[in-house]
């Protein structure tokens, strides 16, 4: 339900798709119920999913209701989950899991990443990736 993640994957040959619902400009994601539109539909490979925090004890989390209802029935539908998050997320206060820990297929986050943080989703045998932060993206002041 991320633009932003729906954006990026967009570019990479793969069929994104997109629940319909209304735009929540503070995620730039959208939000609503659309019921059994997805999950009705069959199962989706994989699912990629911004978070607002990430919990060793209740996985990928979110911290408004309307984000964690969407993200949930779609989490339901994907045969893999992955959360793809910066790692100031790791940890990070949030109130709603969407995905409990053993329904991460992998994790996507920078190479600041605590790797003692994530080693225990590691034991768990999600795949964790650590990626380098290209520099060009940041804006000089």
């Amino acid at each position: 339900n991320g633009l932003r993640a729906a954006e990026l994957l967009s570019d990479s040959g793969v069929t994104v798709v997109l629940p319909g619902g209304t735009l929540r400009r503070s995620s730039w994601s959208l939000v609503g119920d659309f019921g059994d539109l997805v999950t009705s539909r069959g199962r989706l490979a994989m699912g990629f999913f911004g978070i607002r925090g990430l919990s060793r004890e209740h996985g990928l989390m979110e911290l408004s209701v309307e984000e964690t209802t969407v993200k949930r029935r779609l989490a339901a539908a994907c045969i893999e989950v992955y959360g793809l998050f910066d790692s100031s997320k790791i940890g990070r206060f949030a109130l709603h899991s969407f995905a409990p820990p053993q329904r991460i297929t992998g994790l996507f986050t920078d190479d600041s990443a605590d790797p003692d943080a994530l080693a225990c989703f590691a034991e768990q045998g999600v795949a964790v990736h650590r990626v380098p932060v290209d520099d060009m993206h940041e804006t000089s002041a």
